[in-house]
């Protein structure tokens, strides 16, 4: 769920025939299958209406979400994505259902953590963050999968190990 709300964000910005502006508030950085990938986290504005690639959902009863989404104008995204039995988690704090997706060509094919053999890792040097901002840093790693398009099963004969890092400024929604 949470990867299609950040799917739907970049759906929306990423049609050629959409005029925006983006503002720099991050890096997510990986080694994927030899190949560095460095993709910004950024604040999309459009028609006066501004969006964030990096954000965290905590809407109360014991339960957060930090997002975070680096993309580039070929539409290339790497999405890190970390749940919390909390609602004000701490680097510390464990980590619930992390998920890493990378889609390198912006067509829906992509690689995904969330059927691998081996569960990702989202480790935090820095999470901090007050009522509308905060900023997170850390590292992750895992195995990322190919499937074929966003709706598809993840082939888990097809993996292949990622590792990076992030950080990034982020904002509370």
């Amino acid at each position: 769920m949470k990867f299609f709300m950040a799917l739907a964000t970049f759906v929306t910005f990423s049609s050629p025939a959409l005029a925006y502006d983006t503002e720099e508030i991050g890096m997510l950085r990986a080694t994927f299958d030899g190949q560095d990938i460095e993709l910004p986290t950024v604040i999309i504005k459009s028609n006066g209406e501004e969006s964030n690639s990096a954000y965290m959902i905590a809407p109360g009863g014991g339960f957060s979400n930090l997002t975070l989404t680096g993309f580039n104008l070929a539409n290339t995204r790497l999405d890190i994505s970390a749940d919390f039995y909390l609602d004000t988690p701490s680097p510390e704090a464990k980590v619930v259902g992390p998920t890493i997706d990378y889609d390198p060509t912006g067509t829906g094919q992509r690689w995904t953590s969330e059927e691998a053999p081996t569960p990702p890792v989202i480790t935090f040097t820095t999470l901090e963050f007050d009522d509308v901002q905060g900023r997170a840093a850390g590292t992750f790693t895992g195995e990322l999968c190919f499937a074929d398009g966003y709706g598809s099963d993840a082939d888990t004969d097809n993996c292949k190990p990622i590792e990076g890092s992030f950080d990034t400024q982020f904002f509370m929604e």
